[in-house]
């Protein structure tokens, strides 16, 4: 089909099939528009993502929206079972493993059973437009960076469908792990406080005692930091019942599993096994899996499972896995788990496999080969009866002759009823004909008239199958029949279970057994330690930290002192000078001073070329990243235990994890005796962060920030030991805080230290007033003994939550707080309770609270309302929360000059309304 010079093409062509299998993870080829323009650029389109596709000159699709192209490589080490992820990269740095991205659609997940893992399907819901998250793929601090909330809350249900029981070579975690970090992260947890009602309204949401509007109105505005997640209320909480928790632990089972355990590591001579083993396996409906591969390595499948289905694979298993003695612990426990409400019946065939896999004699005693599955239900030889059924369901009745005429004294109804009989004795003359030819491998047809009344070819047929399942099935018999005779060597009668052999073996010295400890402790649980609580029990050794340092960068040329004129400025300036008053010719004079030292700075003259050659940039990133990842493996291996408990757990692997990400949240509340290593470890990714981001800023081609960043020095040591998070800061932002940064951050800091006067600092715009220096306050000030609160424009609100979020939501690890307010709400003394509940509860956590001018400002002069009003309880605990907060707040004011301006103060009318002077009615 061709439109002018514009030609489509279609998704079943080669080249179609080609396109549509790359973009597949976002879009199947029924919903991509693929076209060939007139000079021979073919350009692939998907409508519902609004994304522009085209085949680039390297042979890559590139996306024209996103400036990305398709990687070759879409092995992330992560999200392993994935199908619907699309890896890309920014093609300027292809070649240097930066700048990678994940194309996720979102969508409905579906899980399904892949070989020893999963395979997890998004499928988008119809629509015309459907939404994708961009997920950055951060290698220095091995995570994926999400675009938003909504893309924290996908990311972590994406590695929990996605994880396996070994860790991602990414990450370092399993997807469990991974996903249980995400969700306990501070940020997920943050408050927006519920006091959201009706203005006017007497009754409290606080004191409310049923379920209204109001409060679920107020619960889906808690999800203010996570507002793409629509329609959540306090009824979509569920408490996740755990299985064996102290509470609901079941004796029976933990007995069932326990002896069951006990069995497969004492292999006992006799055992209480199951008895008649083709009395019972006839009792299945079928058994199957022998010699054939069976998933018996998932829980969910061996708590459900059925006997029939599983049992070839159970007696292989058991008698060939010899040496995988865990693997068959596992299975078994697992059964008896589901199992063990039916025990009486169950336990004797699980105890069965115990003994199949505890003696050698069942090695030799190998299943029917080329039999795959039986129908136990049958039978194990010729049944007359089940042969009958099955002639019988060939009855035609339509072969039944009709009636004669002239027959006196007879009906319809009587001869049909005399037909049947007679084709009930031509069934049952075929069934003893047939049955008499068994145990023969193949029946022989009797000839005879008995086959007037049936369908031959059908009864035939439903016969043969009988008879093939018969012959079958008494294979089975005699190998079931061999392996009842083993079995019935260690049966015995006795009720005793290794719980109660083991109970009366452990006596102590005055032959009393531990039963008071025994009961003590019998459902204590297990507790892996942390990473901090296994660095207080190990001593640091001293490790030389030799850094490694980039090749030493040129400074950039000085702008000679010059005596340039500015002829505009200068023309502003003698019009001020001729003025009269006295204010004109003062900003003359300010004007002509500010302008002399402009002229005389001695200022960097921003080149078109870069300070340094490529190639000396991609050595730089090379040795960097080498000195980093050696560092770290210096550490962890400081890091291993030998004959310490703590080794035993490091070799059952219920240590926890060393990664990078681990070791930095140390600096936030760990073992500070460790804090020199994980500093250097800090400083030696700062060095790898800073080398890609002079390599980024090279290619790209953007010379003037690459020498800014030249210039950069950074923070001195002495700042970051008064205040060492902010390295994570820097690391968090993948950038180094400027000195006249640092400067401004610790003046402000100090006069909130010195209790001084309120402190205004004027900062250049463009220059990390919000991104940088109001994080570093925040950081700073909320130590648990202060509230800090940083107080925005409303129209900034969400900008302010993202930018917080990104600050505070990942290494961190701070809480946010908002409380929305009203001077029209009505409060009482429980509401003013919770309130101070709120803002000490920020504190303590050393949280960060967010709050918009209007609302601070409504609080206030709430309280001052109530004091000019008679007292009540109400009205004094408003007032002493209000004194609270003046003691103990630390406002940051982000755009004072606006906040501050006298047209943002809110004026409220007082009193009771009257008609001006002269004014109309």
């Amino acid at each position: 089909m061709r439109l002018g010079n514009t030609t489509l093409i279609s998704p079943t062509s080669g080249i179609g099939k080609q396109i549509a299998a790359i973009l597949k993870p976002l879009e199947s080829h029924g919903n991509i528009q693929i076209e060939q323009s007139g000079c021979g650029n073919i350009e692939a389109y998907l409508h519902r993502f609004d994304l522009l596709w085209h085949l680039n000159d390297r042979g890559s699709l590139e996306c024209r929206n996103l400036n990305v192209e398709v990687d070759p490589n879409q092995d992330i080490g992560t999200w392993t079972g994935l199908t619907n992820k699309l890896v890309v990269r920014d093609p300027r740095f292809r070649d240097f493993g930066m700048e990678r991205s994940i194309l996720v659609p979102v969508g409905d997940v579906v899980v399904v059973r892949k070989g020893h893992h999963v395979q997890v399907n998004i499928n988008p819901p119809s629509g015309n437009r459907q939404r994708y998250l961009a997920y950055r793929v951060n290698h220095g601090l091995r995570r994926l960076d999400e675009p938003d909330q909504f893309g924290a809350w996908y990311k972590a249900y994406l590695h929990a469908v996605t994880s396996f029981v070994e860790p991602d070579h990414f990450t370092g975690y399993t997807g469990t792990e991974e996903a249980l970090r995400i969700l306990q992260k501070k940020y997920f947890h943050s408050r927006k406080h519920s006091l959201i009602y009706a203005p006017g309204s007497n009754e409290s949401p606080v004191s409310s005692g049923r379920p209204s509007t109001v409060h679920r109105r107020a619960a889906i505005h808690n999800a203010l930091f996570q507002n793409t997640v629509t329609n959540r209320s306090i009824e979509d909480d569920r408490v996740y019942a755990a299985r064996d928790t102290k509470a609901s632990m079941n004796k029976d089972r933990m007995h069932c599993v326990y002896e069951i355990a006990t069995y497969v590591k004492k292999r006992p001579s006799h055992i209480n096994v199951m008895q008649d083993l083709p009395a019972i396996v006839q009792g299945w409906s079928n058994v199957s899996y022998f010699r054939k591969r069976c998933c018996l390595d998932h829980t969910a499948e061996l708590v459900t499972l059925q006997w029939g289905d599983a049992w070839g694979a159970l007696y292989d298993l058991c008698r060939k896995e010899k040496e995988s003695f865990y693997r068959v612990q596992f299975s078994l426990c697992a059964i008896a788990i589901g199992k063990f409400g039916s025990w009486d019946v169950d336990g004797p065939i699980v105890r069965a496999c115990v003994v199949i896999f505890s003696s050698d004699s069942f090695r030799r005693l190998d299943p029917p080969s080329g039999i795959h599955s039986y129908h136990s239900q049958r039978g194990f030889r010729s049944s007359q009866s089940k042969l009958k059924k099955a002639l019988r369901k060939a009855f035609d009745e339509r072969k039944l002759p009709p009636m004669p005429r002239g027959q006196k004294g007879r009906t319809e109804k009587s001869w049909k009823t005399k037909q049947k009989n007679d084709c009930d004795s031509d069934i049952e003359n075929l069934a003893s004909s047939i049955h008499q030819q068994w145990p023969a491998k193949n029946f022989v047809e009797p000839e005879c008239a008995a086959w007037r009344y049936l369908d031959r070819k059908e009864a035939v047929r439903n016969c043969q199958e009988l008879w093939t399942d018969w012959n079958k099935n008494a294979i089975l018999l005699i190998h079931l029949q061999e392996v009842e005779i083993e079995l019935a060597k260690v049966h015995t009668d006795g009720n005793q279970t290794p719980l109660q052999e083991i109970d009366q073996g452990e006596e102590d010295d005055d032959g009393k057994t531990g039963e008071g400890e025994s009961s003590a402790n019998e459902h204590a649980l297990f507790v892996p330690p942390s990473l901090s609580d296994v660095l207080c029990r190990k001593t640091p050794d001293a490790i030389e930290y030799d850094p490694e340092h980039p090749t030493r960068l040129i400074s950039p040329p000085r702008r000679k002192k010059t005596q340039k004129k500015h002829p505009e400025v200068e023309r502003v300036i003698g019009y001020f000078s001729c003025a009269t008053d006295q204010l004109s010719n003062q900003y003359a004079a300010s004007m002509s001073s500010s302008l002399a030292s402009y002229e005389m700075q001695n200022r960097p003259l921003f080149h078109n070329e870069p300070p340094m050659v490529l190639e000396f940039l991609i050595r730089d990133v090379e040795k960097m990243r080498s000195n980093y990842q050696a560092w770290f493996e210096t550490v962890c291996t400081h890091l291993t235990f030998d004959k310490d408990p703590l080794g035993i757990l490091e070799l059952a692997g219920l240590t926890p994890r060393k990664t990078f990400t681990a070791f930095m949240e140390l600096l936030v509340d760990g073992a500070m005796q460790w804090k020199d290593h994980v500093v250097n470890l800090v400083q030696a990714l700062k060095q790898v962060q800073r080398c890609e981001r002079l390599l980024r800023l090279h290619i790209k081609g953007d010379y003037q920030k690459l020498w800014e960043e030249v210039q950069n020095e950074g923070l001195d040591d002495d700042c970051y030991g008064q205040h060492p998070q902010w390295m994570l800061l820097e690391i968090e932002q993948d950038l180094w805080i400027r000195q006249s940064q640092g400067r401004v951050a610790i003046e402000m800091i100090r006069r909130c230290n010195s209790s001084g006067p309120n402190t205004v600092l004027q900062f250049p715009m463009g220059q990390g007033k919000s991104s940088v220096i109001i994080p570093m306050l925040l950081t700073a000030l909320a130590d648990g003994h202060r509230l800090a609160r940083v107080v925005v424009l409303k129209p900034l609100l969400q900008q302010s939550l993202e930018q917080l979020r990104r600050s505070f939501g990942g290494i961190l690890n701070r809480k946010l707080y908002y409380f929305p307010f009203s001077r029209s709400f009505c409060l009482d003394s429980s509401a003013i309770e919770s309130l101070q509940t709120f803002f000490q509860e920020c504190m303590a956590d050393r949280g960060v609270a967010i709050a918009l001018p209007e609302e601070i400002l409504s609080l206030k002069l709430l309280t001052q309302d109530c004091q000019s009003m008679p007292r009540t309880k109400a009205a004094t605990d408003l007032i002493r929360l209000e004194n609270w907060l003046g003691r103990h707040t630390y406002d940051v004011y982000d755009e004072s000059d606006e906040i501050l301006d006298p047209r943002s103060q809110l004026i409220y009318p007082v009193g009771a309304s009257r008609l001006l002077d002269d004014s109309c009615e």
